[in-house]
């Protein structure tokens, strides 16, 4: 009884043997099947949202995916399942979406003893996002020389791929500058300011308004004066700030037209006595005294014109 049991031990051994050495004498081998082959051949290319792909191939022994050639397999690229029997053996390559702004590769190699079968996978690069609009939060602004405003500009999308920087113009600096948002009055006009980022942009109108400058004083080059009769005198009146906005509105009087008058400063002599020309503008004055004497036949002063009876 023990003989026969050992001698089926023995049996049983050589059996195994013999279907281990068959297996061994089985050749690796990896070939793509049906559709799959034109995959293999030209690749894999998807597109950039997360996007997955079937794989068929047949492999006379068991067979493992190598990951090696590739750290990028790691983060957005997965074969499920990553290691099979001899067969036919259906894998998924599944990618996640892809949000940079260059394409991404990848190399799968399916292994079986020393028999490589290899397939490269590309997914596209996102399309770049693009700047959409520029506002300002103020479209027209009016101000005076020396004065400054500040311009806020708003890019959108906040999360735009191109260069989201704001640059700023003026249309006439002689009017307003600008610098970084920051408007400066220069002189009295109108500019347009720009702001501007990417191929899109937005507008600011800018009015700086007339200074008014007031009228400080006036005065006369002659403040007394004698003249004859019949003579003429030219006042010259001096405005301070000689750029007041009123500067040339003079207005010129005579105290006694009887006596003399006066016309843009110029004033005539008539009759003997005396005469106070007054000059104004913008409610400032300045006054000359005109004393006006009467000549002779013979141009001899014939008295004072303020005090012509001699016995006073």
């Amino acid at each position: 009884m023990k003989r026969i049991t050992l001698l089926g031990a023995v049996a049983l051994l050589l059996a195994a043997a013999s279907c281990e050495k068959k297996a061994a004498e089985v050749a690796a081998s990896l070939t793509p099947a049906g559709a799959s082959a034109d995959l293999f051949s030209k690749g894999i290319a998807v597109n950039s949202g997360a996007n997955s792909v079937t794989l068929k191939f047949n492999s006379a022994k068991e067979w493992s995916v190598d990951t090696e050639e590739t750290k990028a397999l790691v983060s957005w690229l997965s074969v499920n399942p990553a290691s099979g029997k001899a067969g036919e053996n259906t894998v998924t390559v599944s990618v996640q979406a892809n949000d940079q702004l260059a394409d991404r590769k990848a190399k799968i190699s399916f292994l079986s003893d020393d028999v490589k079968l290899s397939v490269n996978v590309t997914q596209s690069a996102r399309e770049a996002v693009a700047i959409t609009s520029v506002t300002l939060d103020k479209t027209e602004i009016s101000f005076y020389a020396g004065e400054t405003e500040t311009l806020k500009a708003t890019v959108l999308p906040s999360n735009a791929d191109e260069d989201r920087t704001v640059v700023w113009t003026s249309s006439d600096e002689k009017v307003a500058t600008v610098k970084d948002g920051v408007v400066t009055a220069v002189a009295e006009g109108e500019a347009t300011v720009t702001a501007t980022a990417g191929s899109k942009s937005a507008t600011c109108k800018v009015t700086v308004l007339h200074t008014v400058v007031n009228v400080e004083s006036v005065s006369l080059d002659v403040t007394e004066a004698a003249i004859f009769v019949g003579e003429t005198l030219t006042l010259k009146a001096t405005v301070n700030p000689s750029n007041a906005d009123e500067a040339a509105n003079l207005t010129w009087t005579s105290s006694d037209e009887t006596i003399a008058t006066v016309k843009d400063g110029v004033v005539t002599a008539l009759a003997m006595g005396k005469a106070e020309i007054t000059v104004a503008c913008s409610g400032k004055t300045a006054v000359c005294v005109v004393t006006i004497d009467k000549k002779g036949s013979h141009g001899e002063d014939l008295g004072d014109p303020v005090n012509t009876n001699p016995w006073n």
